[in-house]
């Protein structure tokens, strides 16, 4: 999706939720700095500003309001698509809490005392192999 203004932006993000934003500072209705403050004080969705501005100043200030990456026009598109692959490989992936015997990984819990497993909230029908194979998945991801 594209928004081409800041009120845009802000409907459109938060009516769908996007999984990462690509925000040109200089929007025509305002200032994307001011987009980013609003997106990050109600998401954590993954921030790149794309701007002209390439002071060391206007860098942190970008960074300090949210952003999670900034880049400097002219760029060349790869290194941008290298930019956006870099920040969702950090942001995409959730580290897995333990509370006792129960895992949770992104939308998936793991009870190992119940030997039973959700996924978004609904049980999964899983064999004992499907279940140790699960565990060992999610374990895995633990310790990483």
């Amino acid at each position: 999706m594209i928004a081409g203004t800041a009120a845009e932006a802000l409907e459109l993000a938060a009516s769908r939720s996007p999984d990462l934003v690509l925000l040109d500072l200089g929007l025509p209705d305002g200032s994307g700095l001011d987009v980013c403050r609003e997106l990050r004080s109600r998401s954590t969705v993954p921030i790149i500003m794309v701007t002209a501005r390439g002071e060391e100043t206007d860098r942190i200030v970008g960074l300090e309001v949210g952003a999670d990456d900034y880049v400097v026009k002219p760029f060349s598109a790869r290194e941008v698509v290298a930019r956006i692959r870099a920040v969702l490989r950090r942001t995409a992936a959730p580290a897995p809490t333990q509370l006792g015997d129960v895992v949770e990984l992104g939308e998936v819990r793991v009870d190992r005392a119940r030997r039973s497993a959700l996924s978004e909230g609904r049980p999964l029908e899983l064999s004992r192999k499907e279940f140790d194979l699960l565990q060992l998945l999610v374990d895995n991801a633990a310790r990483s």
